[in-house]
């Protein structure tokens, strides 16, 4: 029996348990690296803002100590060691009261210059008898070391010994070195502070914080060290420090067992370094700890999704019903993919028509252009062809213009316009949109404000209104049109909170099926539709939001499963009165009346260069065509002075588009005026921000009142059209 073409469903199960193995590791695995890395980030985290912390702590301490030594030397001045002991009562109870407030400080010696104590702060009388001469401290002041000197930790010559280090400088002299003024610093001070202000982190095991000598020595750390615990950090760990002497974030390793994150950084006076780290180790274990966690919940799904897949798999291979389950959902993406390649077509017809509308722009404007020249000769058959051009041109200057705006490409020619006045024209267009047996009314608030857009575009969005609400109302209904003046403030509509000021609110509802919330949040999606195959694209609404919002106003829509939609629209009010509409088949022919202008046109279609050349110079000028922008630029290099005006199209090829050729002659001629002419552009908004731009197809009299007004005005106008906003 031959083997039937297509998927196995047998193998496809066997894929799938194979994927329900592979696929959870593959999550699993990706998972655990971006958890093992948020873990070090953590960590680095921490033990950076810890560091700052101490840093800021730290800083605060041994400046008071350095201030301390500076107070106490002041107060020694000028008396010799004779003189101190003479004076021991008085001067310990002035040591005493400095040192009452400080906690970190155990005590504060002063030493005579054999190393003997002469004077405590936290003891009375001092022990004078005591040698102090072998402390490291003392040896290196002794020796001549400038400024400050911080000691290592040492125990005290007490009965119980306790662990310190000494702030110590010289007692100033001017016969040569006069003795040690040390402060006696508790380290696990700064162990319990932290501690105390919770610095330390329980989350990661082995979080240290401490302080050291530039040269490796530990002074004090949090958790406080053992006796037996070394005091002092790696010499490799250090050199690595050294290499980035004032602030770092390193991984520091000795070779040994010593391997951590650490921030450092280095007080601004002292060869003193505040760190924290962390254990790399500690980081593992906390990794270990959350993917354990995960584990508990991702292991038994993947066991569950194993199990499913080989019960499927084994169902497929004992029973028929498996293949038929395979069919089905064969039949299903088929559908699916239908439906995908019907809606790639209908975004390929958008991109299509732009281009389209292009070419058809270029014979609108040969037919136009020609019909313009001949217009007024006497044979009365010339007279009725010309007319019926002409009607016939518009119409497809008005078929263009829907195609583009299809494409979202059109040139949108906003203008002023008395709703009330078109009442009745609007009126007819939704009766015939709408069914016989659907109610219309209509009513329109005295009054009414005039709105400025696109009069067609107004036309076409009632239209896919009222198609919406004919499409709700099967059975029949109702459908009312209202308008009425409102003023809106700014943030008072949801679905537009950048608009507000005066506007006309449209409202278009019908009493039809309405729409469920999911449905009515999707509405405005381009190629969202719930209507059957074939009978609707998902562009009507989309197309109605684009035009209302590239017009300045607002679109919200209110639906209710069984009770209808209510459409409402916002149109801003227009600035300037309405102006009615001038007859174009009984407009009289262009004149020149105008003085001549020396012209440059660069245009790359032939037919339409030549029929621009013929109205141009209908008018008067003196033309010069040229069919490419370079060629332009290199003709104006020799004849700048020679041209009054370019006229350029914007699409133009090799290149350089009329966009960038007007850019071009305004950096090279700053003075030479251009004008850009298009029916379709995708640079057409950015066009008209820079350039006078005039659109296809072209007629004399468009041609003439662009020039006028270049050498009318002081500025140049711009015929401009936003239709990106």
């Amino acid at each position: 029996m031959p083997r039937s073409r297509g998927w196995n469903p047998v193998a496809i199960l066997r894929v799938l348990l194979a994927a329900s193995v592979i696929i959870p590791l593959a999550v699993f695995a990706g998972a655990a690296s971006m958890l093992h890395r948020a873990e070090a980030d953590a960590a680095r985290d921490r033990v950076t803002h810890t560091t700052d912390v101490a840093f800021e702590h730290a800083a605060k301490v041994f400046e008071t100590h350095q201030l301390l030594l500076g107070e106490i030397d002041e107060l020694l001045r000028g008396l010799g060691d004779h003189e101190i002991l003479s004076h021991e009562p008085e001067l310990h109870d002035r040591l005493a009261a400095i040192v009452r407030d400080l906690p970190q400080v155990r005590d504060v010696a002063v030493i005579s210059r054999d190393g003997h104590p002469l004077l405590a702060a936290r003891e009375f009388p001092a022990t004078h008898a005591l040698n102090l001469a072998d402390r490291d401290y003392f040896v290196v002041l002794r020796g001549g070391y400038p400024g400050t000197y911080v000691s290592s930790v040492l125990l005290s010559r007490e009965p119980v010994p306790q662990r310190f280090f000494a702030v110590a400088r010289t007692r100033k002299a001017m016969d040569g070195f006069n003795g040690v003024i040390a402060i006696l610093v508790d380290p696990d001070y700064f162990g319990n502070y932290w501690l105390r202000t919770g610095a330390v982190d329980a989350r990661w095991p082995g979080f240290r914080i401490g302080l050291a000598r530039a040269d490796g020595t530990l002074l004090a750390r949090q958790p406080i060290p053992e006796p037996d615990d070394p005091w002092r950090i790696p010499p490799p760990v250090m050199a690595q420090i050294q290499a980035s002497p004032e602030q770092g974030f390193r991984r520091l390793q000795d070779g040994g067992d010593f391997d951590r994150l650490v921030t450092y950084r280095r007080l601004a006076t002292l060869p003193i370094y505040v760190f924290a780290s962390v254990p790399t180790s500690a980081i593992t274990v906390a990794w270990l700890r959350q993917m354990a966690t995960d584990l508990l919940l991702a292991v038994p799904a993947t066991l569950a999704l194993f199990g499913l897949a080989l019960v499927a798999l084994r169902r497929a291979q004992a029973a028929e019903a498996a293949a038929a389950l395979a069919v089905a959902e064969t039949r299903r993406r088929h559908i699916a993919e239908e439906a995908v390649r019907q809606s790639q077509k209908l975004e390929a017809l958008g991109q299509l028509t732009g281009g389209v509308a292009h070419d058809f722009n270029n014979l609108l404007s040969v037919i136009i252009g020609n019909a313009e020249l001949i217009r007024g000769k006497p044979p009365e058959r010339v007279e009725r062809s010309i007319g019926q051009i002409m009607q016939a041109a518009r119409r497809g200057a008005e078929l263009t213009q829907r195609l583009l705006s299809f494409s979202s490409r059109r040139m949108l020619s906003p203008k002023p316009i008395d709703l009330i006045a078109d009442l009745p024209r609007l009126t007819e267009l939704l009766q015939t949109s709408l069914r016989g047996d659907i109610g219309f009314r209509c009513r329109f608030a005295d009054g009414l404000w005039p709105v400025e857009v696109d009069p067609g575009e107004l036309e076409i969005a009632l239209i896919n209104v009222a198609a919406n609400a004919r499409d709700a109302m099967p059975d029949g209904g109702r459908f009312e049109f209202t308008a009425r003046n409102v003023t809106i403030f700014a943030g008072e509509l949801p679905g537009a909170p950048d608009i507000g000021g005066q506007f006309v609110a449209l409202a278009l509802t019908d009493t039809g099926s309405g729409m469920m919330p999911d449905v009515a949040a999707r509405a405005f999606e381009p190629f969202f539709t719930t209507k059957d195959v074939g009978r609707g694209t998902g562009l009507g609404l989309s197309q109605v939001y684009g035009f209302v919002r590239q017009s300045g106003g607002a679109i919200a829509l209110d639906s209710e499963p069984g009770k209808g939609t209510s459409v409402r629209i916002h149109l801003p009010r227009a600035s300037r009165l309405p102006v009615p509409d001038a007859t174009p088949e009984t407009a009289p022919p262009v004149t020149s009346g105008q003085p001549s202008r020396r012209i440059m046109l660069v245009e790359d279609n032939p037919e339409v260069a030549e029929i621009t050349v013929e109205m141009l110079r209908g008018l008067g000028n003196r033309v010069e065509a040229v069919n490419r922008a370079r060629a332009a630029l290199d003709r104006l290099a020799d004849a700048a002075t020679f041209i009054d005006v370019i006229i350029s199209d914007i699409v133009m090829p090799d290149g350089m588009n009329g966009l960038q050729f007007a850019r071009e002659v305004r950096r090279r001629y700053p003075d030479l005026p251009v004008v850009l002419v298009s029916g379709y552009s995708e640079s057409l908004a950015e066009a008209g921000e820079e350039f006078t731009v005039i659109a296809k197809p072209l007629t004399q009299a468009a041609l003439a009142e662009a020039i006028r007004r270049l050498f009318v005005e002081q500025s140049p106008p711009r015929i401009v059209v936003d239709n990106t906003r």
